[in-house]
């Protein structure tokens, strides 16, 4: 385990890139999931309704399809996470 992934577990657990739709607008969320909550978690992602922030604390979010730049090298850089590219 990586010094960075350490201190992501240190700091309440693993860290998920969500894409989602609100109503007819697309949002996304990085939410560090809390680990009591992964099989709870893992069950609502096959009905895809979901109130994301019962399962850990969203780092961040926003409206739209994918996240900015300096959002994306922030978390790079801050969690070592590295967000999925857009058309994944």
């Amino acid at each position: 385990m990586s010094y960075l992934q350490k201190v992501v577990q240190q700091r309440g657990g693993a860290i998920r890139f969500i894409r989602a739709v609100e109503g007819d607008a697309m949002c996304w969320f990085y939410l560090r999931l809390n680990p009591d909550k992964l099989g709870e978690y893992e069950q609502k992602l096959k009905t895809g309704d979901m109130n994301v922030s019962d399962y850990g604390q969203i780092l961040e979010s926003d409206w739209g399809r994918y996240p900015p730049d300096d959002v994306v090298s922030f978390m790079r850089e801050e969690y070592g996470f590295d967000t999925p590219a857009e058309s994944d």
